[in-house]
């Protein structure tokens, strides 16, 4: 029986799939409840409103046969066991064959051949098309075919197979004109017409159901494989950018060593410099003399004041937090760009209210906000093209608990598009080589860490105004805080 339903199966899983059939089967359930009770009427208005039937005992006991087996399939359908799709399978084609059985029985027992539902085999092979698959489905049409061939062949051999159980007024003859015949030849035509197109309802609306649910499920796929690829494009992209961020560490890393070893090879030089410039200096007997050689002296100092600035930029900066002025930090800014080519054609205008008070920070992160923000000043105003004094103009006021640094340029600006995206990581106008695009958002960083603010106002052709706002921090609040700031 495996077999023979693995072979009959062939196309079970396109047609209808095992959930599907389960639904199927239970539908195909509830409508034999109704079916029941139609027999049952249908033998009581034979026995008492239209008393054709010699017994209406027969009737009954099919009745009863089918409510039965109802239950049955029932409590089967409901059962969950390994094999779920093959049993399913064959309690679809087991009710609708024992159906078929038990309608040519209670059509044998009710006038035979021509009782006027024979009609209702064509449902069992409407339903069989609707459950089963095409080979089932056609071995369910040859069986009612048969059935009713038997009740044909029994008819004409006056009942010597199945008995023969008449109608009452089938024994006078002239059926089409007898007008109980008639009556329940037009019933049974009605009980087909509204039927099969009960029937051709289901199946267009199943139809569509499963085209609907095939969408969901093709939309569904759709979706997961958008996400999937959308995931694999940001893990891709954010790999990509671990690398190029792995790389700048490097260099950086690589600049830093090889700025710490210029330093002290420059260092040495000029150390000797400095004493033999001291030395000439006691040992000269003019004026001026020793007026070159002190000016040599102080050049000496000053480069070395440079080289210390740039060793401390490149080592690891320090979380130490201490309490500095604003003012001092933009002057050791200001005065390691100052040498810059690009600074030789810009005038610097600060400006600061009197008395601001001092805050609490790290001077080497701070310092690096703003050598940041002063390199990309000198690119924007070196990017001009008209030949014109620029103008770095940096302004230092107290507003409601914090200090406000304004440092503006007459640079090229940049579009409203630029300045929503000048804060992300390795975002740069700048050409290959000459910005990484981590100034600002390393910048942003070391602000917000502050419990700061930083934000951009520019318009193109017209420069740009950096607005760092920094809080003050009393000195009673910043115990907790200090500590805090020295673990990390």
């Amino acid at each position: 029986m495996t077999i023979g339903l693995d072979v009959f199966s062939g196309d079970i899983s396109a047609r209808c799939p095992e959930k599907a059939l389960v639904e199927q089967i239970f539908w195909l359930i509830r409508l034999r409840w109704i079916a029941a009770g139609g027999i049952i009427a249908a033998a009581l208005a034979g026995s008492y409103i239209f008393p054709v039937l010699i017994s209406a005992v027969p009737i009954y006991i099919c009745a009863g046969a089918l409510l039965l087996c109802n239950i049955f399939y029932f409590l089967e359908a409901a059962r969950n066991t390994d094999n779920a799709e093959q049993r399913h399978i064959i309690l679809g084609i087991a009710q609708i064959e024992i159906d078929l059985v038990i309608l040519t029985a209670a059509l044998n027992f009710a006038g035979g051949a021509v009782n006027p539902f024979f009609l209702f085999y064509i449902f069992h092979v409407i339903i069989a098309a609707i459950i089963l698959s095409r080979n089932l489905s056609f071995i369910v049409g040859l069986t009612a075919i048969a059935l009713f061939g038997l009740l044909v062949i029994n008819e004409l051999n006056g009942g010597k197979w199945l008995g023969y159980y008449p109608l009452r007024f089938s024994l006078a003859g002239d059926l089409q004109r007898n007008p109980v015949y008639l009556f329940g030849e037009f019933t049974a035509f009605s009980c087909t017409v509204i039927l099969a197109r009960y029937l051709t309802r289901v199946i267009v609306v199943r139809m569509a159901a499963k085209e609907i649910e095939a969408a969901r499920e093709h939309k569904k796929l759709e979706d997961g494989l958008r996400e999937q690829t959308e995931t694999v494009i940001s893990i891709n992209e954010m790999l990509k950018r671990s690398r190029i961020e792995m790389a700048q560490r490097e260099k950086m890393v690589a600049i830093g060593q090889m700025a710490a070893g210029i330093a002290h090879e420059i260092g040495n030089p000029l150390t000797s410099l400095s004493s033999a410039a001291q030395y000439l200096a006691r040992k000269v007997g003019t004026h001026e003399e020793k007026e070159n050689f002190l000016i040599i002296e102080h050049q000496v100092d000053r480069i070395s004041n440079i080289l210390k600035r740039m060793l401390s930029l490149s080592r690891p900066a320090a979380s130490e937090y201490k309490w500095v002025s604003i003012n001092e930090l933009i002057d050791n800014a200001l005065s390691l760009v100052k040498f810059d080519k690009r600074m030789q054609a810009v005038a610097v205008r600060s400006s600061s209210e009197a008395d601001l008070p001092m805050i609490w920070l790290n001077p080497q992160h701070f310092e690096q906000v703003l050598l940041n923000i002063f390199i990309n000043a000198m690119d924007a105003m070196k990017a001009v093209k008209q030949k014109h004094e620029h103008v770095l103009e940096i302004t230092q006021e107290l507003k409601d608990a914090m200090i406000e640094i304004r440092i503006s340029d007459t640079g090229v600006g940049m579009s409203p598009e630029v300045c929503k995206r000048a804060f992300e990581s390795f975002f740069t106008t700048k050409e290959i080589g000459k910005g990484t695009g981590l100034g600002l958002f390393i910048s942003y960083n070391l602000v917000t860490e502050l419990g700061g603010t930083i934000e951009l106002k520019s318009a193109q052709g017209k420069g740009t105004t950096v607005i760092i706002c920094v809080p003050v921090r009393h000195r009673v609040d910043t115990t907790s805080y200090a500590d805090t700031k020295s673990i990390r």
